[in-house]
């Protein structure tokens, strides 16, 4: 259905049907997310006792024009997050090229007082992609946030 979309779209756009191609690309989902928790290793215990888990984070970004995201953490109190290569406000304002994929490497920090309160040495946790631009919100799974040796 996406490949048929976009031939769809590139054909009406070439014809000038501008409001049939405006709806064909709201049929289409406007972002893609793949969540991979990095598993060598596992987690990683701090100096300070708290647990990082290490994930892979790709956003596809399918429209036709640039977009700017920001990257959030939901279901795992007192979790913090870092971005490689990103600092700041920077981590606030992702830069995805139109019809492209952007990867990114995402530190997750369980700090020890929350870890200690979570059963089974595992919780599970979601990635919220918010689209800057009008405010739509991606959620996905993240599996688990791994605090012990299974």
């Amino acid at each position: 259905m996406p490949a048929l979309v976009s031939a769809a779209t590139v054909a009406l756009r070439r014809s000038g049907h501008r409001e049939a191609v405006a709806l064909l690309e709201q049929a289409r989902a406007a972002v893609d997310i793949n969540v991979l928790h990095d598993r060598n290793p596992l987690f990683v215990k701090l100096s300070d006792g708290s647990i990082r888990n290490s994930y892979t984070i790709r956003i596809l970004n399918k429209l036709y024009e640039n977009r700017t995201y920001s990257l959030g953490v939901e279901g795992l109190p007192g979790a913090q997050f870092t971005i490689l290569g990103l600092d700041g406000d920077a981590a606030s304002q992702i830069e995805v090229a139109p019809d492209n994929l952007r990867t990114l490497k995402v530190f997750v920090t369980v700090p020890a007082e929350a870890a200690a309160v979570i059963e089974d040495g595992r919780a599970e946790f979601s990635f919220i992609v918010r689209d800057a631009t009008d405010g739509t919100e991606t959620i996905r799974p993240a599996d688990r946030v791994q605090l012990t040796r299974p």
